[in-house]
């Protein structure tokens, strides 16, 4: 393969697709597709199992163990190793975790309802597992893969891993209607249970209930869906379905995924000096040299911004390897052109510099110093987009939306003189805030010329101040495929805008459009920033950690520790861990800087109104915008909000 070629990068990864697939098999033969998500977890629908599938079921691995692959038309296993109905080595179901709906009204997979999904326990640990993610932005025909088992009239396996190109037709609630792009490559009966791959994410994203001729191929997008289980055995047994937990934790220590997702979509889209620092990072997990892809660095670098604020902490590890194992040919060059600009204005300047003249010497190349070509003055500040939410009425339950722009000296300027009003029902679906959206990034590439940041600020009721269990939800719909985030808060205390005079809004501004988005891996909680402190010993830093119920404990407690070392005014979850409920919450309070931070969750607000769909749309949106550089989602602190009259809208204002 060919890296850099986003084209080679998509068919490995379809192609890894096809090694998670494993068919599924009854006494009668063949009844369809299933593949793997995490070690031992296998997800199809629910319509291919039998009544009883933990007796009546299993299955089978087509060609060896861990390879899916092309079986004979016999049935034959192609390794020597076939079972007495010659479907190879059998797998066998240990449980059934979920399955909705248990029943249908018949065996076709019309006769069961959404969400038509059953989530199995397996006994073959050792399979690679498929990465479930949300699909990307206005994903309406969008170009989508599904791999699956294509089986012959009489049952027998002729393709395991057989790829159907698709087109997003539609979507309605809890499905989506797919068509085939290629007449001759088509949904065919067995593939029921199949993944959908989206082609721009490199995520699978849905998985395919069946196909009907007149109405194309039916899917069921699996986030959603899954989330609604997972909500469901909340209510009913007090605890979540193991899928993502377990999922989550596989990837987090697998970096087989990340790296080439995170290769198709830097190759893909243009790059920016954050892509070139995740690549880095990722690098430094791979193997010397087989898996280090220097030609579409090379080729990158040649495309980057020279960004001196680019996020080096994330790619220390990444450069030293570079130092150890050089890139050929013209790519040393490249990057150490690339690296002058960055060894500028941050804690890893040094260390970079250092990094970089061990590799200019070990190819006998200099290495120049860049100073930055515009380099900020006290007087400049990054200009950038800001959406204001606010409660209008005393039930909380309508709010109003104002959009400032922001110069490089920091003045305000409001866009709409009259603020946009929505009902709860409104924000709930969705309706009108994507435009809003549209319409603010619009303004920031027309004022700004596209280089600023993006804040959003939500004035959350007083009322709403305890954590929801369910309110992980948004770090599902938010986070970046193969990627984490932490979001790095800086100076967190705000002021009244409308009352302010100019120098005080461009220094809260300043403070407010310095926070980042950190890429959180294994280690890189412990790589974090020191905290800054005002004159009165206030921390400036503050540091909201979206830990979703079921994930792995030990990165809470690793920001737990990092917070109680004084590193940062707060560590907050969104929800609290099950293992430790709200250990964080009582960490924080612990800390040197208590209650100075309080971090609210955005799935509640405004009396019980979901925003999921509003925050996920709010991330698609920002990152399909080119050059938007920042996106941060501010909450009110309502332990230091001012009276209610200082709270009013700049229309009501007359300002």
């Amino acid at each position: 393969m060919v890296w850099g070629d986003d084209n080679a990068v998509l068919d490995e990864i379809v192609h890894a697709v096809g090694e998670c697939v494993v068919p599924i098999f009854s006494e009668d033969g063949f009844e369809g597709t299933g593949f793997f998500v995490a070690p031992g977890l296998v997800l199809t629908c629910s319509h291919v199992l039998h009544a009883e599938p933990t007796t009546h079921n299993w299955l089978a691995f087509a060609e060896g163990e861990g390879e899916g692959g092309r079986a004979d038309e016999s049935g034959s296993a192609g390794d020597g190793t076939t079972d007495e109905d010659g479907t190879g080595d059998r797998i066998r179901i240990l449980e059934v975790l979920q399955r909705r709906p248990e029943r249908g009204t018949g065996s076709s997979s019309s006769e069961f309802s959404l969400p038509d999904l059953a989530l199995l326990r397996v006994d073959a640990p050792g399979r690679r597992c498929a990465l479930v993610d949300w699909p990307s932005p206005q994903p309406t025909g969008r170009e989508l893969v599904a791999v699956g088992v294509r089986a012959g009239s009489n049952r027998n396996i002729l393709d395991a891993a057989f790829q159907v190109p698709l087109r997003l037709r539609h979507k309605k609630s809890g499905s989506w209607g797919l068509e085939a792009t290629d007449a001759e490559m088509t949904i065919v009966g067995g593939m029921s249970g199949s993944p959908v791959l989206d082609t721009r994410t490199g995520a699978v994203v849905a998985i395919i209930k069946g196909n009907r001729s007149n109405a194309g191929v039916k899917a069921v997008p699996l986030s959603a869906a899954l989330d609604q289980i997972d909500r469901d055995n909340v209510t009913k047994t007090g605890s979540p379905t193991p899928m993502w937990a377990e999922h989550d934790r596989h990837h987090a220590a697998d970096e087989y995924w990340p790296a080439r997702i995170d290769l198709l979509t830097t190759v893909r889209n243009r790059p920016d000096a954050r892509a070139l620092a995740r690549l880095f990072g990722i690098l430094a997990d791979m193997p010397v040299p087989d898996h280090l892809p220097y030609q579409a660095v090379t080729a990158l670098v040649g495309r980057l911004p020279h960004q001196p604020e680019a996020p080096l902490r994330t790619a220390a590890e990444g450069i030293r390897k570079l130092v150890q194992s050089p890139p050929e040919g013209g790519a040393t060059a490249a990057i150490l052109r690339y690296l002058g600009t960055l060894c500028h204005g941050h804690a890893a300047s040094d260390l970079c510099e250092a990094w970089a003249r061990e590799l200019a010497g070990r190819e006998g190349q200099e290495f120049v110093l860049i100073a930055p070509a515009q380099a900020p003055t006290t007087e400049q500040t990054q200009p950038g987009v800001l959406l204001v939410f606010r409660p209008t009425d005393s039930k909380e339950r309508r709010f109003t939306v104002t959009v400032w722009t922001v110069d490089a000296q920091g003045v305000f300027r409001k866009r709409w003189e009259e603020p946009t009003v929505f009902s709860a029902d409104h924000v709930r679906k969705g309706i009108g805030v994507g435009d809003i959206l549209q319409q603010a990034l619009s303004d920031l590439r027309s004022e700004v010329g596209g280089a600023g940041a993006l804040l959003v600020e939500f004035v959350v009721p007083e009322t709403l101040r305890d954590m929801d269990p369910a309110a992980w939800t948004i770090y599902r719909n938010g986070h970046v495929v193969g990627q984490r985030h932490v979001v790095v808060i800086r100076d967190f205390r705000r002021f009244d805008r409308d009352g302010e005079d100019r120098e005080q809004q461009r220094q809260w501004w300043q403070r407010a459009a310095g926070m980042t988005s950190v890429p959180l891996s294994r280690l890189e909680c412990l790589q974090l920033p020191q905290a800054r402190r005002d004159s009165n010993g206030f921390a400036q830093t503050a540091v909201v950690f979206p830990g979703p119920t079921g994930r792995d404990t030990r990165a809470h407690e690793a920001f737990e520790e990092y917070m109680y070392q004084g590193g940062a005014a707060a560590v907050w979850p969104l929800s609290p861990c099950p293992d430790h409920p709200r250990r964080s919450s009582r960490a924080a309070t612990r800390g040197p800087c208590r209650g100075d931070v309080y971090a609210a969750h955005i799935t509640h607000t405004l009396n019980g109104v979901m925003l999921q769909d509003f925050a996920f749309r709010l991330w698609q949106i920002h990152r399909s915008a080119q050059g938007s550089t920042g996106l941060a989602i501010l909450y009110d602190d309502p332990n230091r909000r001012p009276p209610a009259q200082e709270y009013r809208s700049p229309a009501r204002s007359g300002k």
